[in-house]
Formats: structure tokens, sequence, C-alpha cells
């Protein structure tokens, strides 16, 4: 005689899929260049992958703390001022 198979218990909560963030990537350029930073100089500063900052141009999901490492990071570097001026960032 077969055994019966147990199955598992159902779940009662559906899981969660958080998919991140999406960052704008032109005010991304934007930053980049009034800084004078290029993405590899910010995965370096960030801590991250440059693989990471390729996806973030790309305008795909990243996670929330990296996020926040990126937008800490791009908040302490100062702005060159003239940059905004001097720029064409599309």
């Amino acid at each position: 005689m077969p055994t019966a198979r147990r199955r598992s218990p159902r779940k009662t909560e559906p899981a969660v899929h958080h998919r991140g963030h999406r960052l704008n990537v032109l005010a991304l350029k934007r930053a980049l260049a009034e800084r004078g930073l290029s993405q590899r100089q910010l995965a370096k500063k960030a801590d991250v992958s440059e693989a990471t900052i390729a996806h973030a141009m790309g305008g795909q999901y990243l996670d929330p703390m990296t996020v926040r490492k990126l937008a800490k990071t791009l908040a302490s570097i100062p702005v060159i001022e003239s940059a905004a001026e001097l720029l064409d960032v599309s």
C-alpha cells in the first residue's frame, strides 16, 4: 500500500516580493556630472559594484539599502557650481 505524501501547511500570508527602487536616470546622470564623477568613481566611493551603478543607469530596480548608500555618497560630495551650466546631460 503506497504511503500518502504529507503536504506542508499552506502559508496564510502571500509572499511579499519587494522590487526595490528605481532611480531617476537623468537626475543620476546630472548628479554625477555636477560632481565631476564617473560611474566607476561613484561605485568606489559608495562601496557598491560597477554593475550596480550600470543597473541604476539602466533604470533597473535597486535594493533600498543601495539607494541609501548612493544618496548618502552623492550628498557628501560638493557640486561644482559651474558644471550645471557647462553640461548637457541627456
